[in-house]
């Protein structure tokens, strides 16, 4: 009786072990939409550092529960493909708000030259079968 009582218990914990998994995903992925959230509030041009620094947590997360918790990717320059991201899928989303970009009036007045004081960072996600096999941020330092 001893043992069956074991064996049911630790069949009860394999079983819950992969729920557990997801849920730390989830909390995970739920404090780096916040995080974004945050982050593209801000006022144009401000570059917030990155809070979430380890992203080995969004590994093997589905592609609808990253759109869930960032939103959609920024939409790609399709001449454009993210450094280091080997993936058959790579996606970016922006991690602030929008870049400032001023005004510089030239001779007549009628001539300008706009200036971007560099952009956010973005979060780089490489995806398989619709399952997250790479994270990483680009940014300006």
């Amino acid at each position: 009786m001893f043992t069956r009582a074991l064996i049911t218990l630790l069949i009860s914990a394999l079983l819950s072990a992969p729920a557990l998994a997801d849920s730390d995903s989830g909390a995970n992925l739920d404090g780096l939409s916040k995080n974004f959230l945050w982050a593209r509030s801000l006022p144009p041009g401000s570059r917030p550092d990155p809070v979430v620094s380890d992203l080995a947590f969004l590994e093997g997360a589905r592609l609808s529960a990253i759109r869930r918790a960032l939103g959609p990717a920024d939409d790609p320059d399709p001449r454009w493909k993210p450094p280091d991201c080997l993936a058959p899928l790579c996606l970016v989303w922006t991690y602030g708000p929008t870049e400032a970009v001023t005004s510089e009036d030239r001779d007549d007045g009628n001539n300008t030259v706009t200036v971007t004081t560099g952009g956010p960072f973005l979060l780089v996600l490489g995806f398989r079968a619709n399952r997250v096999i790479s994270a990483q941020w680009l940014g300006q330092k």
